[in-house]
Parts: structure tokens; C-alpha cells; sequence
């Protein structure tokens, strides 16, 4: 909490007084357990900045670029991450999903892609998330704002993945049934591999666009208006875990991946 920041707890006393520092700017990981954060050694066009503890790029050309996590989902386990899209407009767009390690594109439209890209292209009614699997398209036209939070739930105990947008999770049409609570109507099916989460942003050629992801892997840099820890009381998500999923952290790989 940010009332707790500065606190000696060693019991002296000895206690800072806090000063332009807020819940945001304080990270739980701690020496026995880390959360992931953006990997900036795997942008290699140097198109994009990191900021806030490797948990927020933003696109600063109008080259598309793209960071991955900096851990890896492993071929087990159950695993949940969000991230919030921000500053929409211009002709940019934002990728998230998962991908192999081979994978070459910036966004989530070649094969060994699965996920979702956002895109403005200025105009109304022009703001889109198209859902992809490899090369195909499975769902669009779903509305882009800014300040949405993407969430993505990966099974990879059973080969399926679902996407969602403020806590509406897709099928793999496009419709809005799908729940990962319930194991029921995945976005996406696959065999299980060593993948890596990948988040693309590409600034557009005019004004601002959609070229700002803060990712959440359970340590947010962005605030959260409700709070939510997966089952073994980790992370500090904006919407309910859910069930039998948990964050990317190196406590819960030991114990389920």
C-alpha cells in the first residue's frame, strides 16, 4: 500500500516520509519471488521505449515494434495476464498474445501467432480488435478505447487459450461466451510449447494512435481499481483470476509449471 512506503520494519522507527510516490510506484517482488516484466533484448529495431520497470512500451516511430516477456510461459501450468492499451487515435495499432520462440513478426498475424491486434486507422466506427489465430482472422469489429485491458488466459495443460477485453473473454468465432473458469469455448486451441507473451505497438503515421501498452503480469505499474490475487495469493490484477490460473512469477512456476 502507499501509506506503507518509507516504513522501517525493522522495528526503530527509522521511517522515510513519502514524497510524489504512489501504490503504482511500488513493486512487490521480492529476493524469493519476481514477477515478469518486458524483455527490451528481444526489440531489436530500437522503435519503441520501455518505462516503469520494463512493464510499459510505447511506440516512437512509425516502425512496428515489439517486446516479449521476460519469462517464458513453460509447456505446463495454467497462466493469466493482462495489459491496458492506451492513447488511441492516429493509425496505430497494439498486438498481444502468445507466440513461439521462432516467431519474427512485430504483431499477431504470421504463423506461430495467436492473440490480438488493435487498430485505428482514423474515422469513425474505425477502431477495431481483430482476433487472430496464426494467419487467420476469428473475430473483429470489437470496439477500441483508451484505457481497455486486454486479459489473456493460457492453458497449457491442455492446449487452449482464451482472450478477453474488461473482463469479456471471446470464442473462437469471435463471440462473447467463451470462460476460462469454466473450460469453456477457448478462443484458441493449440499444442503446448515453450511460449513467450508478446506485446507489439506501432505509433501510426499521424497524431497520437494506439502505441501504449502497460502490462500486468501481477506487479502493475498502472492503477487498479479493484484488486485480485490468483489462488495462491499472488499478483494484483484488475479483474478476478480465473479459477486454477495464476501469475507469471518465478514462486508460481516452481509450484505449477
Amino acid at each position: 500500500m502507499s501509506n506503507d512506503l518509507g516504513i522501517d520494519r525493522s522495528g526503530n522507527n527509522n521511517n522515510w516520509t513519502v514524497t510524489n510516490l504512489t501504490a503504482t510506484d511500488q513493486t512487490t517482488d521480492t529476493p524469493t519471488n519476481n514477477f515478469a516484466t518486458l524483455n527490451p533484448l528481444t526489440e531489436t529495431q530500437g522503435v519503441i521505449d520501455f518505462s516503469e520497470g520494463n512493464t510499459q512500451i510505447e511506440g516512437n516511430t512509425t516502425t512496428q515494434g515489439s517486446a516479449r516477456s521476460s519469462i517464458q510461459l513453460p509447456p505446463s501450468g495454467k497462466w493469466y495476464i493482462e495489459s491496458e492499451f492506451d492513447a488511441i487515435g492516429g493509425s496505430g495499432s497494439n498486438a498481444f498474445g502468445i507466440v513461439t520462440e521462432s516467431y519474427t513478426s512485430h504483431s499477431i498475424d504470421a504463423s506461430g501467432g495467436r492473440g490480438v491486434t488493435a487498430s485505428y486507422s482514423g474515422g469513425a466506427g474505425s477502431r477495431v480488435i481483430q482476433i487472430m489465430n496464426e494467419s487467420s482472422q476469428i473475430g473483429s469489429n470489437i470496439n477500441v478505447s483508451a484505457g481497455i485491458i486486454m486479459q489473456l488466459a493460457v492453458d497449457q495443460d491442455n492446449g487452449k487459450a482464451w482472450l478477453g477485453k474488461d473482463d469479456t473473454y471471446y470464442n473462437s468465432s469471435g463471440g462473447t461466451d467463451g470462460n476460462p473458469s469454466t473450460d469453456t469455448n477457448p478462443t484458441f486451441t493449440f499444442t503446448a510449447e515453450n511460449f513467450d507473451v508478446l506485446f507489439g505497438v506501432y505509433k501510426g503515421g499521424g497524431g497520437d494512435a494506439i502505441q501504449r501498452q502497460i502490462v500486468n503480469f501481477g506487479n502493475p505499474s498502472f492503477t487498479i481499481s479493484s484488486g485480485n490475487a490468483d489462488a495462491n495469493g499472488m499478483g494484483n490484477f484488475e479483474f478476478a483470476v480465473p479459477t486454477g490460473y495464476y501469475a507469471l512469477c518465478t514462486k508460481n512456476l516452481a509450484e505449477y509449471g
